[in-house]
C-alpha cells in the first residue's frame, strides 16, 4: 500500500483559509491574515476561538478607522455593549485603558475553564508592539453563550492581577 502523502496540506489551508490546528501560541502567521474581518458571532466558535479571533483583530487593527476595535465590539455581549458602549466610547476605552492589546506582537492563550455551560474564562499574555516597549500583560476573558445563536460573546475583559 501506498502512504498518502502529507505534502498537499499546507496547499489546502492556504487556498481555504481553514484552521485545522487549534494550539496555544501559535505565531500570528499560522492564522489567516484578516479572516477576522468576515466573522460574525454566530453558534460554532468555541470560546478559545472568538478570543483569538478578537486578538486577532486587534494585533491587526488598523489605527485609521479602528476595524480591529470595531470586530472586537460585535462579539461583546449584549450586556457588555450596554456598558462599555456606544462603539466611539469603546473605541476610546480601548486606547485609553488596554493599549497593550492594540497592534500586539504575539500573544498566548495560557488557559480556558469552562465555568458552566454557558460560562468560559480565558487567560492570555499579550506581547505588546514596539512602541509600547513590548510590554508584557496577563488578561483575563469571561465570556458567556446566552443561546440566541449568536455563540460565545465577551462579556468582560481584566488584568489579571494574581499575574
Amino acid at each position: 500500500k501506498k502512504v498518502p502523502s502529507m505534502a498537499p496540506w499546507p496547499q489546502a489551508l492556504r487556498r481555504y483559509g481553514v484552521l485545522l490546528l487549534l494550539s496555544y501560541g501559535l505565531p500570528r502567521a499560522f492564522f489567516a491574515s484578516g479572516a477576522w474581518r468576515s466573522a460574525l458571532p454566530e453558534d460554532g466558535r468555541s470560546a478559545t476561538e472568538v478570543v483569538r479571533l478578537q486578538l486577532t483583530a486587534l494585533q491587526e487593527n488598523n489605527p485609521e478607522n479602528d476595524d480591529g476595535i470595531a470586530k472586537t465590539f460585535d462579539f461583546a455581549s449584549t450586556r457588555n455593549k450596554a456598558v462599555t458602549g456606544p462603539l466611539p466610547r469603546f473605541a476610546h476605552m480601548i486606547h485609553a485603558g488596554y493599549p497593550v492589546l492594540l497592534n500586539a506582537q504575539n500573544f498566548t492563550l495560557l488557559s480556558a475553564l469552562q465555568l458552566g455551560p454557558t460560562e468560559y474564562a480565558v487567560r492570555v499574555e499579550i506581547l505588546g508592539n514596539l512602541r509600547m516597549g513590548s510590554q508584557k500583560g496577563i488578561f483575563v476573558w469571561q465570556l458567556s453563550n446566552s443561546g440566541d445563536g449568536t455563540g460565545w460573546r465577551t462579556d468582560a475583559v481584566m488584568p489579571d492581577e494574581s499575574a
